[in-house]
């Protein structure tokens, strides 16, 4: 009978079991996460997302402008949207973040209570971006939605990613 002898680098993941821990911790949290794009999402991470395709990155959100001038800030607030959402606020005070998103939860709240509850991502980046009848308008969402998945996606990789190194961290400061 002949032994085969095994490479000096695969006992690395033999020795190395909290790094092994942490790196499939990380890799399950992700396939849980792609698993269901519409369960319930964080409320920050929907914000980011929707905040990430609104402004393309901007280095500056607050100055951002779109729709021709007619919509602007972080979310590319309108000031149809904010006086649906109730005019909360002055009207220039959408360019800030934190206030951006109580217009959004308004609006939200008015237009798709349930979703919002549910932390129905889809829905609620659709109503965003398409008006109280954004999910009717499924071919003109569509493309807004699967951007704002993207990002959504990329958020939840980047925390798995965080969430394993801290695992790692933890466990190699136990031993």
């Amino acid at each position: 009978m002949r032994t085969i002898a095994q490479p000096s680098n695969l006992r690395f993941f033999s020795t190395n079991q909290a790094f092994q821990r942490a790196w499939i911790a990380g890799l399950l949290g992700l396939v849980l996460f792609s698993a269901a794009a519409v369960r319930a999402e964080r409320l920050d991470h929907i914000f980011a997302a929707i905040r990430l395709v609104e402004t393309g990155g901007e280095s500056d959100p607050a100055a951002a402008v779109g729709d021709g001038g007619r919509s602007f800030g972080p979310y590319q607030i309108s000031r149809k949207y904010w006086l649906d959402a109730g005019a909360l606020c002055d009207w220039e005070d959408v360019k800030k973040e934190g206030v951006a998103e109580k217009v959004m939860l308004a609006y939200w709240k008015r237009y798709c209570p349930a979703a919002l509850e549910r932390g129905d991502a889809m829905v609620l980046a659709r109503i965003h971006n398409g008006g109280p009848n954004g999910l009717k308008k499924m071919t003109a969402t569509e493309h807004y939605w699967r951007r704002v998945l993207t990002e959504l996606n990329h958020l939840k990789a980047r925390a798995a990613v965080a969430e394993a190194r801290g695992l790692a961290t933890k466990l190699a400061s136990s031993r």
